[in-house]
């Protein structure tokens, strides 16, 4: 069947043909593949219903000429410490966002993320904390 994939704002992302059989990872997939992007983390709606990993397009609704949403999520971020430089990472993808330099050698640092992860603190143990 043929469905319509919209961002969040209501423009077309995509246009695939896809079965009453797939979860929410077939759909991520298939929209990655007709884009070329890389979109997870992401959720996908019909209407106001997930479609989650457990369901099927056809439990949530889903027939010839429907409309999914995909809401994309910001990345999961992590920390990788040591070398004299903290690293923040997507968690995801391994991909690194930024490095910070000029640590410690011997870093034994604390990191903490500012609600939205927008923000990082580090705490090293000569004393110095960046932002």
């Amino acid at each position: 069947m043929r469905v319509s994939v919209l961002s969040l704002g209501g423009g077309t992302l995509a246009s695939l043909t896809a079965d009453a059989s797939w979860n929410s990872k077939d759909v991520i997939k298939a929209i990655c593949e007709h884009t070329g992007q890389n979109i997870t983390p992401s959720r996908v709606f019909h209407g106001n219903l997930e479609l989650t990993t457990g369901a099927a397009l056809a439990d949530i609704g889903v027939t010839e000429g429907s409309q999914l949403t995909l809401v994309k999520l910001p990345p999961q971020l992590a920390c990788l410490v040591g070398g004299g430089q903290v690293m923040v990472v997507n968690a995801s993808s391994g991909e690194c966002l930024h490095t910070f330099k000029g640590q410690d050698s011997e870093v034994d640092a604390k990191v903490a993320f500012a609600p939205g992860d927008r923000h990082v603190l580090i705490a090293s143990a000569n004393g110095v904390a960046t932002i």
